[in-house]
């Protein structure tokens, strides 16, 4: 039997200020290569297809994209929409608004195996939607387990797994919240902070569930973490020649913000996996792919990509599967690469021009779906 204990000396040197972590070994599986492999876009990815969006008026900003059963759920500021891999618009599930099937503040949503989880903080409810967005019931007063909530994944029938931003000392970033008993679990938590007066999210997809497998990163550092039983434990952690982050040093930072550049090392904003590589990213300035079989790590950055053609960056990822990575593309992102590209004539030049195109034809957001080899 696998023996668990709780160490707060160690929990704190990790960045864990509490919960429990596997004590499996004294060591931490340590991948080199961040730093020196620089991968292309076409060592990794087979293909790119861009798929319009069927929408009558431009989304601000997808923030969660779960793709399954041949539709893709798409949150974003305007709601919560259901397209199929075509872009053509399905249906809507639920709206905003105050009746009992309503969100007034739409935070996330959860895809059980059949059922659809609508988490809204500001009500201090769960609305339960048919697969088909029909209202099924709702979880009310839950005691302000939502009130920061970022993301959520479900773990079990009844157990899912938080994933907070930042408000002022209030710096637990994972826990895990009981449905039926109305139980909560504080996991990690990060010493950095901000003056409390938003809540500021420290990453953008800081968790991943694929085939059982849980992974969570914590901001500015270089370890990826594995959840079992109620517990994290290191599972690896990368290499890199920039300077790491020490504990006392991100306890002084009373000022977060996301998507900062720093002279040390950022840390993961997200993590992916797929059936052959685990993927790790800041935002869009780099996306590092870990080979699972070799577990070798290589890197492809956003500044790279700008002086050299051959070499086209992976913008706006928000989920993945067992061998495709799901981005977003719209006309700010577009350009971004458009006025930093004085020539595409790179491994996938069709991919610009495809776009161009649609936005001709008045398209204004796309999803890339990047097919792994």
């Amino acid at each position: 039997m696998k023996r668990i204990t709780c160490r707060i000396l160690l929990l704190i040197s990790l960045g864990l200020a509490s919960g429990c972590i596997w004590n499996k070994s004294d060591q931490i599986l340590s991948l080199r290569g961040f730093d020196e492999n620089k991968l292309s876009l076409s060592s990794i990815i087979d293909s790119v297809e861009i798929i319009p969006l069927d929408i009558s008026k431009p989304f601000r900003s997808i923030s969660k994209l779960v793709v399954k059963d041949s539709l893709m759920f798409l949150q974003c500021e305007q709601g919560l929409f259901v397209y199929n891999l075509k872009g053509e618009f399905k249906y809507e599930i639920s709206k905003r608004g105050r009746a009992k099937n309503e969100w007034t503040r739409l935070d996330t949503f959860i895809l059980d195996e059949e059922k659809i989880l609508v988490l809204d903080g500001y009500m201090d409810k769960v609305m339960y939607f048919s697969a088909d967005g029909e209202y099924l019931y709702s979880h009310e007063n839950v005691g302000g387990v939502f009130d920061h909530i970022q993301d959520a994944e479900m773990l079990s029938s009844d157990k899912i797994l938080l994933c907070n931003t930042i408000f002022g000392n209030k710096n637990t970033i994972f826990e895990t919240y009981d449905l039926h008993n109305k139980q909560l679990n504080k996991l990690a938590s990060t010493p950095v902070h901000n003056k409390g007066y938003s809540s500021l999210p420290t990453g953008h997809h800081q968790m991943s569930v694929y085939d059982g497998n849980v992974l969570c990163v914590l901001p500015k550092m270089n370890i990826v973490y594995r959840y079992e039983q109620d517990a994290f434990y290191p599972y690896f952690k990368i290499e890199t020649n920039q300077p790491l982050w020490k504990q006392r040093e991100l306890a002084s930072i009373d000022d977060y913000t996301p998507n900062s550049v720093d002279k040390k090392f950022s840390g993961f904003s997200g993590v992916f996996e797929t059936e052959n590589y685990y993927v790790l990213n800041y935002y869009d300035l780099f996306t590092s792919f870990v080979n699972k079989k070799e577990m070798r790590v290589g890197t492809i950055r956003m500044s790279e990509c700008f002086n050299h053609a051959d070499l086209i960056p992976i913008i706006g990822l928000l989920s993945s599967d067992e061998n495709t990575l799901y981005g977003s593309l719209d006309s700010i992102s577009f350009g971004l690469l458009e006025n930093n590209y004085e020539s595409i004539n790179g491994s996938f030049p069709d991919v610009f021009e495809k776009v161009k195109q649609l936005k001709n034809k008045g398209y204004d957001t796309f999803i890339v779906k990047y097919k792994i080899r």
